[in-house]
């Protein structure tokens, strides 16, 4: 038989686990009237096919039981997935050393003798709940601190390499003035020479970026003309994304300036064509498309970009 309580997060839950049924009943009266969450089992076995549902924040286990006893149950509880620090407290009547020690090998994490005192009962099942909960939040807390800094040595990293990179594209950078100087634009080189300095260019917005991931600049956003960054990043997709995949632009004349950072504006733009473009591996159009959309409770122009394949309506925002 087994007794289960309708799960409630709020409350503590308590799995009791005794054959016997007076037992059962006084420690549901006395957790209930506490305030706690109470199932029932009627031995190890049921408890066991209670486990495969139920996730208690403390299981009462009486020792002497049929079917499976307490000490082989708390052995086969810790074997579980999910359960290994779920508190154990071991009813019993055995006071001797050597059942102690047992119960203890077995998995148990306390025990309390039998006559049980209920009212003792009660408060220290509160503390081992309270307990536990603590434990929980503390490991919570150190995996995001963990994470917290990992993300932070990351940026540290990004900034470091953003700045020798920058240091890199200076070098280029004056060689290329001091070639381009005094060449006009007949000379067969200028071309060579104005597409390095754009390079340079996006290089150091790059380098920029990097930097703002890193939180050693702030984001710079100022009026731009998206259609222009648009037309930028298609130069460089088409020579990445495959010849399967056709690329189609359409951009709105008339566009309206947006207020926003050119650079992260041009990855979101990468980020969105290259997704497309994982999900067409077959083949596909691409359609990158900007309009100005107005909003209907203001009725103000704004742009809007979308990407669709093809026979798959541009969705615009």
């Amino acid at each position: 038989m087994l007794i289960e309580a309708m799960q409630n997060h709020s409350q503590p839950h308590v799995l009791v686990v005794d054959d016997d049924e007076i037992i059962r009943g006084a420690a549901r009266e006395s957790l209930a009237e506490a305030g706690f969450l109470v199932s029932e089992a009627e031995n190890g076995v049921r408890a066991l096919e209670a486990l495969e549902n139920l996730r208690p924040d403390i299981i009462l286990l009486d020792v002497m039981m049929p079917e499976m006893d307490g000490f082989a149950t708390a052995g086969a509880v810790r074997h579980l997935p999910g359960c290994e620090v779920i508190p154990i407290l071991i009813m019993t009547a055995l006071d001797d050393l050597d059942s102690i020690n047992r119960a203890y090998e077995a998995g148990a994490t306390d025990f309390i003798t039998k006559p049980i005192n209920w009212v003792i009962l009660v408060q220290r099942v509160r503390y081992m709940t309270r307990a536990v909960r603590m434990m929980i939040e503390q490991k919570r807390l150190e995996k995001e601190l963990q994470q917290a800094q990992k993300l932070g040595a990351v940026a540290t990293l990004a900034g470091g390499v953003a700045h020798d990179f920058n240091n890199l594209l200076q070098g280029i950078q004056g060689s290329s003035e001091v070639l381009l100087f005094g060449k006009n634009k007949d000379d067969p080189s200028f071309p060579v020479l104005k597409r390095i300095m754009a390079a340079v260019k996006k290089g150091g917005e790059l380098t920029r970026q990097l930097l703002t991931y890193s939180r050693k600049i702030k984001s710079e956003k100022r009026p731009i003309q998206l259609n222009d960054h648009v037309r930028q990043a298609h130069q460089l997709l088409q020579s990445t994304i495959p010849k399967m995949i056709e690329i189609e632009l359409r951009l709105e004349e008339g566009l309206k300036m947006v207020n926003a950072d050119a650079v992260q504006m041009e990855q979101v733009l990468m980020n969105l064509a290259i997704n497309a473009r994982d999900a067409m591996p077959d083949g596909g159009r691409l359609v990158i498309e900007t309009a100005n959309v107005g909003r209907p409770e203001k009725q103000s122009g704004t742009q809007s970009m979308s990407a669709s394949r093809e026979g798959i309506p541009p969705v615009s925002g």
